[in-house]
């Protein structure tokens, strides 16, 4: 029978270096507005202040100094996989 609890899986996340799939979501969400709010196409500066909104609200998920995906990320896997 395999053991598929929680712990294990967390202890094989950590030793492959695979981040759960909520973390991904939040860096690569905060990655993809970086991009979109910096464009100069017309369909996305009308949607960068939601954007942004958006981001900061999973910024302030992991603390309140971040300011950028690189920041995000960083704090995320220094939680993960070396607290």
């Amino acid at each position: 029978m395999c053991d598929l609890s929680a712990n294990v899986v967390t202890d094989c996340q950590k030793h492959f270096k695979f981040l759960p799939v909520s973390y991904l979501i939040d860096i690569r969400t905060t990655k993809f507005v970086e991009k979109f709010t910096s464009s100069e196409n017309l369909i996305c500066f009308r949607f960068a202040k939601q954007a942004t909104e958006n981001t900061q609200k999973i910024f302030l998920k992991y603390g309140n100094n971040i300011k950028s995906s690189k920041q995000l990320t960083d704090i995320i896997e220094y939680t993960f996989f070396y607290v």
